[in-house]
């Protein structure tokens, strides 16, 4: 979690549970300065739902296979619906997995998701996409993003989920 110190803003994800202190000092723009301190109690959980997304290794050649597997965390004892978005970045060109194109997902540069409803304390891992790489290969870098939106207010119900890799054409 992150306090933003001009706006006082707490953002991000608990990674534990429980309740926790927080030592607030603030001033004003006063000379002298004034002083206020104050100590809060904040009470966290862990995030409502959680997915990773990674490549089987970080760099890539000609004609290799890149591995994108993917995991689906639901911790909370009841079913979770969530909207799921996973977006390939390839140096600045967005393309998101559309899941619903038919028997395997593929990449579009329209906007594309997919409605869940994980069920209780669920633990999945699974192969997103084995993707045959081409030779000649350019050499660039990309960067794979997952999220778990709310369906009501689309914002994440956990962290977002990142994982990098670079593509070498050989004379690296």
């Amino acid at each position: 979690m992150t306090l933003n110190n001009e706006t006082g803003e707490i953002t991000g994800f608990a990674m534990e549970s429980g309740w926790f202190d927080l030592d607030i000092l603030v001033s004003d723009n006063r000379t002298p300065p004034r002083y206020a301190y104050k100590t809060f109690s904040l009470q966290t959980s862990k995030p409502y739902l959680e997915t990773q997304i990674e490549t089987d290794r970080e760099q890539y050649f000609a004609s290799d296979l890149m591995t994108v597997t993917v995991d689906l965390q639901n911790p909370q004892t009841v079913p979770m619906s969530a909207i799921y978005y996973v977006i390939l970045d390839v140096m600045g060109n967005y393309y998101f997995v559309d899941f619903q194109t038919g028997e395997l997902p593929e990449l579009t540069p329209d906007p594309a998701s997919l409605p869940l409803t994980l069920p209780p304390e669920l633990n999945w891992t699974g192969t997103l996409f084995q993707i045959p790489l081409p030779d000649p290969l350019p050499s660039l870098n990309g960067t794979w993003y997952a999220a778990l939106l709310s369906p009501t207010s689309n914002l994440p119900l956990g962290p977002i989920a990142i994982s990098s890799f670079a593509f070498l054409d050989g004379s690296e």
